[in-house]
């Protein structure tokens, strides 16, 4: 089936290899869990309060990321010639560095107190513009551009006047089960700018630290289900822009898991939210109040017929929702960091995001 048009008014993708991503468009059904037939969606806000998380759509399918940059290269919309774009650039409006400065030093009183262990303070740059067919068609054609050749999982929803997209490399848990007995996860933590020695200054205690407690936080929540984690060889992560710390995670449980309670119990990791839990939760609610996350780190998955489950975080995306745009990013805070490189971190995290999806 030939994709049409309607793709870019309302459609869902999510990509779970580096050569095919799969699709939704037309009519969109929100769901309180994944219907039986076809592949569903998975978009929930961070805090899990959404009451329908899963949609499906209309018309579905699997398409290599070659095919689906034809088809949409070939879409020739009302305003626009093939190739060219009749929009000037997106004038971004820079997170104010004096704000991001005091809410540092807030989280930081908490780490000398012993309160958290970790935070993730983040901002937003935002645009007072609109995610027109054109800008969604472009960024479109970037992401696949990017997901062919780095470690993305590519992810996004859009209907009518709002929407998310973005290609993140963090895997929340991976299953080819919906009993769940068996299920990979990661560890991603310890960000550095790609070109440089990444090795060398990933080795620094405070990134390996910080690596240290996401691996931790993992594994006590994945012993709180009564599942045994193995933990396997870190690597470099090699991104847009970035390094990462990355270590690959698996876990066993002897009964059946739930797609939920595997979300509630790893999401968020000290990766995108906080440790300890309980009082980082609260820490994240606070964060919430002063700036408004919406999808921004939240858990995004697909499950297909077959009863694969890939489930991500939503980071490295843009969301909109009529004429504003916002770019989100966040840094890990642990006792022994230095703001300005937290600081200069945010900017190349942005950085990255404009790049991936030609913003």
């Amino acid at each position: 089936m030939k994709l049409a048009e309607t793709f870019l008014h309302s459609g869902s993708l999510f990509s779970t290899s580096l050569t095919t991503v799969t699709l939704g468009w037309g009519k969109r059904n929100w769901h309180a869990q994944p219907p039986d037939t076809g592949p569903s969606f998975y978009f929930p806000d961070f805090f899990l309060e959404q009451k329908l998380p899963w949609c499906s759509h209309e018309f579905s399918k699997e398409i290599s990321l070659d095919a689906l940059e034809e088809e949409l290269l070939s879409m020739t919309l009302a305003s626009t010639s093939k190739n060219t774009y009749s929009f000037p650039p997106i004038k971004w409006q820079l997170f104010s560095k004096a704000i991001f400065k005091k809410n540092y030093e807030s989280l930081e009183e908490k780490l000398l107190a012993g309160i958290l262990q970790k935070g993730v303070p983040y901002i937003f740059e935002v645009a007072n513009e609109k995610m027109n067919r054109e800008r969604l068609k472009r960024s479109l054609i970037a992401l696949l551009q990017t997901l062919r050749q780095k470690p993305l999982y590519g992810y996004g929803f859009w209907e009518k006047n709002h929407g998310m997209l973005g290609g993140t490399p963090e895997l929340l848990f991976r299953s080819q089960s919906s009993r769940n007995h068996q299920i990979e996860t990661m560890a991603c933590a310890g960000t550095e700018k790609s070109g440089v020695d990444e090795a060398l200054h990933l080795r620094h205690p405070k990134e390996q630290y910080e690596h240290a407690l996401v691996i931790q936080g993992v594994k006590d929540s994945i012993a709180s289900l009564g599942g045994i984690l193995q933990i396997h060889e870190t690597e470099l992560l090699q991104l847009p822009l970035l390094t990462h710390l990355m270590t690959p995670l698996s876990a066993k449980f002897s009964e059946d898991i739930s797609f939920d309670a595997i979300v509630k119990a790893l999401h968020p990791t000290p990766a995108l939210g906080a440790l300890p839990r309980i009082p980082g939760q609260h820490w994240l609610q606070e964060q919430k109040r002063n700036l408004p996350r919406y999808r921004y780190g939240a858990p995004v998955a697909i499950q297909e017929a077959n009863k694969h489950t890939t489930c991500a975080v939503a980071i490295r995306n843009v969301q909109w929702e009529d004429n504003w745009m916002g770019l989100g990013a966040g840094c890990g805070v642990v006792l022994g960091s230095q703001f300005e490189n937290e600081w200069n971190e945010l900017q190349l995290k942005i950085a990255s995001i404009k790049r991936t999806l030609n913003l």
